[in-house]
């Protein structure tokens, strides 16, 4: 597949800055004033542009129809979800902005037996006063950059507890998933 190149951000200054760059180089001993000159000289991001197939490509995000607009490990697309938090989709795109797929989150995935279900339902009904067991993506985790077998990464809840949603993500076909917990 084609990758896409030179991913940047379109500032508010006029000037593109490398995606891959970010954070700044010495950003870790930059003071109060630093940044406050970085952000005078940059500006803010108002897109993203980027060489796709020999084309230039740019999106602002004023036209981004979507919450969260994020590369793939494997620079082939982006990954994008409507909400930030509670999405009932995410989508592949091409380099291209074409939608390359559509990937749900689908309900009990880690296949729990009916004895299972019963006690977390139970659990949640004592905890909070109901149980609506509606799968979701979280986006906490998204293109896990450490990956290269083709697998993009959504943490989610499968309506029953948290879960990793694992999807192949040439064709957005739900290959696994597996307990997610966060590492305080």
């Amino acid at each position: 597949m084609e990758k896409i190149i030179d991913l940047s951000w379109i500032m508010s200054s006029g000037k593109l800055f490398l995606a891959k760059n970010w954070p700044p180089l010495g950003w870790r001993e930059m003071t109060e004033t630093d940044w406050a000159n970085w952000r005078h000289e940059w500006g803010e991001q108002t897109g993203y542009q980027w060489q796709f197939k020999g084309h230039l490509q740019k999106i602002l995000l004023n036209q981004i129809p979507y919450k969260i607009f994020d590369v793939l490990a494997n620079e082939t697309g982006f990954l994008v979800f409507p909400e930030v938090y509670w999405s009932a989709e995410a989508k592949i795109l091409n380099g291209d902005l074409s939608e390359r797929c559509v990937m749900k989150p689908i309900f009990n995935v880690r296949g729990f037996t009916p004895e299972r279900l019963e006690v977390v339902k139970a659990a949640n009904v004592k905890e909070r006063g109901e149980w609506i067991p509606i799968p979701h993506f979280k986006q906490q985790v998204r293109a896990n950059r450490t990956r290269t077998d083709g697998i993009v990464e959504i943490e989610g809840n499968d309506g029953i507890a948290d879960c990793m949603y694992l999807f192949d993500e040439t064709t957005g076909v739900l290959v696994g998933a597996e307990p997610y917990a966060w590492a305080d």
